[in-house]
């Protein structure tokens, strides 16, 4: 599943990519943050999370969070820090 948001010409983009557990955020198409997890029987363990510096205010983190918790939600997993 990928989020796409569109703003002032700038294009937000939230994928997972399960080999690596983590779900990365780039933002015309550069990295601009990334939540990592576990996936535990029943819920996915959010374990890290991180926008880069150039990112920080533009609503990177907010993305990935809704998206995140969404995905988790669509699964049937409990969501757990």
């Amino acid at each position: 599943m990928s989020n796409i948001s569109r703003s002032n010409n700038d294009v937000l983009v939230v994928q997972e990519k399960p080999e690596q557990h983590r779900f990365e955020a780039t933002k015309n198409g550069v990295l601009a943050g990334y939540v990592e997890y576990n996936v535990l029987s029943e819920a996915l363990m959010f374990t890290h999370t991180e926008v880069l510096e150039a990112f920080e205010g533009q609503g990177v983190g907010s993305a990935l969070a809704k998206h995140v918790l969404a995905e988790a939600r669509q699964r049937g997993s409990a969501a757990s820090r």
